[in-house]
């Protein structure tokens, strides 16, 4: 998306946040800066159990809900 229009997505990882190696931390700006403040006002760790998805990545998660997952992930 940030070749098409860079800037729209941010990574957020630089936040006290945990999130799982294989997600990717990104955010519209507003959204990070929400988000900063929110882990701020909490004044602990945010855990992140999901985050961007690519379009194939969403198509997949839609199918397999859909259709049931032929891998059994």
């Amino acid at each position: 998306m940030n070749n098409v229009v860079p800037g729209t997505l941010v990574d957020f990882s630089d936040l006290n946040i945990s999130i799982y190696p294989k997600q990717f931390p990104l955010l519209q700006p507003a959204a990070k800066n929400a988000l900063r403040r929110a882990i701020q006002n909490r004044g602990t760790t945010m855990g992140i159990n999901s985050a961007y998805r690519t379009c194939a990545q969403q198509y997949l998660l839609r199918y397999w809900f859909e259709y049931g997952n032929p891998c059994g992930f």
